[in-house]
């Protein structure tokens, strides 16, 4: 099934964060996504009703390695066609979204909203990624420690609602090993009363009649009582607690997929020679103040993308167009001939401290060396763990590690940058400040009094 675009750039914005998109044998109509980090394995499932066109079902869970991996070998031991649809999960966040109800209606209303034009979806899915770092990465972190799991799911919530939260194949199990790694006082206790509970039903002829008229295997709480009795032995033994090695497992891991992208194709809006007219003079302004606006881009294509809209830019007499147009010219647009979005002008950059849910220090270093016209010496950039990116500089490596706070920037990359380039740079890199960032150029003495004399700006070192 063709996705729509909002999933493709959902799954852009999270390809930054370090999270790749998995294939789903069951849901064809929403987008998973998964991301390493340690032993633990995060997912990310979102829908989409193709009928009236909304983004809905925001979801999330975790997989944690050193529980998976030992039901996985007990599952594939005992029941193979089990084994072949194993889920990935040890817990499920939606029951402990309950306190946090208000927090999910605030956000659905968000989501809730016909996908329309381009605004549509790129407030939706800033939305989606809003909602999951505010919402969900809180879970991710707490959760991912199994003393957590044991001291506040298995021993605050009842037995028989446990299922609601450590989830997936043989989720009785998992249970187990949490208790067993937490020394639970109840273990042994839990172990028992499992176990029978499995006998019993193994010989329930009932039970076994109601599994055949579902076209299930009827010996089924017979292999249950097995995997348990043998889970519990092999932790015992040590043989479960720790599998590092699961080359003999045979894990068939959640595939990886790629998306095909779609060319985007941008519709030819109505002619506005009011636009056309103050762009066009525009242009010659900014050339004598070294801005110039990338040839592969027409007006159409500004007129088409969120932010020209979202500021009002069809109407040059309602605004103080000639400053939107600046601030405008460091952004981002589509390039509807590669489907990906590229700068706007090489000469500026207009940078915003807020990032959505993850702050791309990449980005950044990108877009500084792309104001010297590329000419420093940068190679290999890439953003690591959150808070953190590698690249090489006159081949020299580097990593670089910066304060977390949420999804805002850290400053400190700003004087770090400059005091690494400062004896490769022939001009200055400056910031006129606006709002939560600003405008970012790299100016020589003469080209700075003329940006500030046309803007009536003063622009500070950065």
């Amino acid at each position: 099934m063709q996705k729509h675009k909002a999933h493709i750039l959902l799954k852009e914005k999270l390809e930054k964060q370090g999270f790749s998109k998995i294939e789903s044998p069951m849901y064809d109509d929403s987008s998973y996504f998964m991301k390493q980090e340690g032993n633990t394995k995060l997912y990310i499932s979102a829908g989409e009703i193709i009928g009236n066109n909304k983004f809905h079902s925001i979801g999330s869970w975790l997989s944690i390695d050193k529980i998976e991996y030992p039901i996985l070998k007990i599952v594939k031991k005992y029941n193979q066609n089990m084994a072949e649809i194993s889920t990935f999960h040890t817990i499920r966040f939606y029951k402990l979204l309950e306190p946090s109800e208000q927090v999910r209606k605030e956000y659905q209303v968000t989501l809730d909203i016909e996908l329309i034009n381009d605004i549509d979806i790129e407030n939706v899915v800033n939305g989606v990624l809003e909602y999951l770092y505010t919402v969900y990465k809180p879970l991710w972190e707490k959760y991912s420690d199994l003393q957590v799991i044991n001291d506040e799911l298995i021993e605050k919530i009842p037995m028989d609602k446990l299922n609601e939260y450590i989830s997936g194949t043989f989720f009785h199990g998992k249970i187990l090993i949490i208790m067993k790694k937490c020394n639970n006082p109840r273990y042994e206790e839990f172990y028992r009363k499992e176990l029978l509970s499995f006998q019993e039903s193994a010989n329930d002829e009932g039970i076994k009649e109601t599994l055949r008229s579902f076209k299930q295997d009827p010996e089924l709480f017979s292999k249950h009582f097995l995997m348990f009795q043998d889970l519990y032995e092999g932790l015992e033994s040590g043989k479960y607690l720790e599998i590092d090695d699961t080359s003999d497992i045979e894990i068939v891991q959640p595939k990886v997929v790629e998306v095909k992208k779609t060319k985007r194709k941008l519709p030819r809006l109505p002619i506005n020679t009011e636009v056309e007219a103050v762009f066009s003079e525009c242009q010659g302004a900014f050339k004598a103040l070294g801005i110039y606006f990338d040839k592969k881009f027409t007006l159409n294509d500004y007129r088409n993308d969120a932010t020209w809209q979202s500021w009002e830019m069809e109407t040059p007499d309602k605004i103080n167009w000639v400053y939107f147009l600046l601030l405008f010219s460091g952004t981002n647009v589509y390039n509807h001939n590669i489907d990906e979005y590229q700068p706007v002008s090489p000469n500026v950059y207009y940078f915003d401290s807020e990032w959505d849910g993850f702050v791309s220090y990449k980005e950044i270093m990108e877009r500084l060396n792309l104001l010297s016209g590329k000419k420093l010496p940068f190679s290999n950039i890439e953003d690591k763990e959150e808070g953190s990116c590698t690249f090489e500089y006159e081949g020299e490596s580097h990593e670089w590690t910066f304060e977390l706070n949420n999804d805002w920037t850290d400053p400190e990359i700003f004087e770090r940058f400059v005091s690494l380039v400062s004896a490769d740079i022939e001009k200055t890199y400056y910031i006129m400040l606006e709002g939560q960032g600003g405008i970012i150029v790299y100016y020589n003495k003469d080209e700075r009094q003329r940006f500030e004399t046309f803007f009536n700006v003063k622009l500070v070192r950065l």
